[in-house]
């Protein structure tokens, strides 16, 4: 398995994308890596949009990472170093509601 950021020589298969300038790897974050930091696909949603809308608006990333707001937010979540404060299933069934909610109004 191939390390973030490490120099290898280009591979005949690209496994996943390459930064032509540096010559280096770029591992792609996936579910499953998140997944394994937080265990609910619908939460990991969630906690990934509220974290973008953040870097977004300016907030530091808590990791090296040159990517979009989206990206850098699943690498966050995928890295341990961000999670919900509270219960995610009070998050979730809060979420649900706030969005029925809006549903209703539109």
């Amino acid at each position: 398995m191939f390390a973030s950021g490490s120099t290898l020589n280009r591979p005949d298969r690209l496994p996943s994308r390459w930064d032509d300038k540096q010559e280096t790897f770029v591992a792609r974050v996936t579910v499953e890596d998140c997944l394994r930091a937080l265990g609910n696909r619908f939460a990991l949603v969630v906690l990934a949009a509220e974290r973008a809308r953040q870097l977004s608006k300016g907030a530091r990333s808590l990791i090296e990472c040159s990517n979009k707001p989206a990206v850098t937010a699943l690498r966050e979540i995928a890295a341990h170093k961000v999670r919900f404060n509270e219960d995610v299933r009070e998050i979730i069934e809060t979420y649900l509601d706030e969005s029925r909610e809006t549903n209703r109004r539109l």
